[in-house]
């Protein structure tokens, strides 16, 4: 038999088995004449890793493909002859590792993001209410006493609803157009929105009970 005969035989038992031949092509070579040249000594392709005996029947089993590949390959990802490596791509998989990385680092990203009340604007008002089905906004103002009163509480619930509740706070002195839009007459107020449309509000400086009882069903 031919080298390129025995390579095509070999290559066509990896693909049947999910291996692929070894890219480094000069230690294909190797272990292909290695097996040829076994072939015609002992009238079998033992793999030229394995210690040939003359013992016939103990020696049957190492003939390639030999029965310790799948083995070796699960543990090694290679064979010990070299001839056959994993059929998993190893660039593949360390593309796809750093992919992973990078989705896990901007989840971590978008989740301290989620847990601190979004300022918002009369400009990105709207991307925020629609971008989050489940959002509360806090409508306040820099000299508004009450106001000040609520933000640790807002705080710490958008912490605690990180995920599943956006919060966000607009200032109603810089940005009056979204006010007027929803009737802010008094501060603080804060308005519960689901798929970008008002469905509770409560005015003033509510007991944190009342505003989780709000926040409960709003996620219902």
């Amino acid at each position: 038999m031919r080298i390129e005969e025995l390579r095509a035989l070999m290559e066509k038992y990896a693909k049947m088995k999910g291996y692929r031949l070894n890219p480094d092509e000069e230690t294909v070579m190797t272990v292909l004449q290695g097996l040829l040249k076994n072939e015609e000594r002992y009238g079998y392709r033992y793999c030229p890793c394995r210690p040939v005996t003359g013992d016939r029947q103990a020696d049957l089993p190492k003939i390639c493909p030999c029965k310790w590949h799948q083995e070796e390959i699960r543990q090694m990802g290679r064979c010990l002859c070299g001839l056959f490596v994993s059929g998993v791509d190893e660039e593949l998989e360390r593309i796809k590792e750093r992919k992973l990385k990078e989705l896990e680092r901007r989840l971590i990203e978008r989740r301290k993001s989620l847990a601190e009340p979004a300022i918002l604007t009369d400009a990105t008002f709207d991307r925020f209410i629609r971008e989050h089905p489940a959002a509360v906004v806090d409508f306040w103002a820099e000299w508004c006493m009450p106001c000040k009163l609520l933000a640790p509480v807002i705080e710490e619930l958008a912490r605690r609803y990180a995920g599943k509740v956006a919060f966000g706070k607009l200032n109603v002195d810089e940005h009056p157009r979204t006010a007027a839009r929803f009737g802010i007459s008094a501060i603080p107020i804060l308005i519960f929105f689901k798929n970008g449309r008002p469905v509770d509000q409560v005015v003033g400086v509510a007991p944190r009970g009342e505003l989780e009882s709000r926040i409960a069903r709003l996620l219902r």
